[in-house]
């Protein structure tokens, strides 16, 4: 069995926070900055699915 890097299931955890928030745009016409806001999240949450390609359990041994 390999060895668990809690560092990297800690930056999963963020990751999969952002995949959410990009499905959502939780903050899209919330004030006169929401979608300046939703922007922002969603050009800084694109690192979410290489971060899980590259980090996936067949590749950490």
């Amino acid at each position: 069995m390999a060895k668990r890097i809690y560092s990297i299931d800690a930056m999963r955890i963020v990751a999969m926070l952002f995949v959410v928030m990009i499905h959502t745009d939780p903050f899209a016409g919330v004030t006169e900055y929401g979608n300046m806001i939703t922007f922002v999240i969603k050009t800084t949450g694109r690192f979410a699915v290489p971060f899980f390609f590259i980090t996936s359990e067949g590749v950490i041994e």
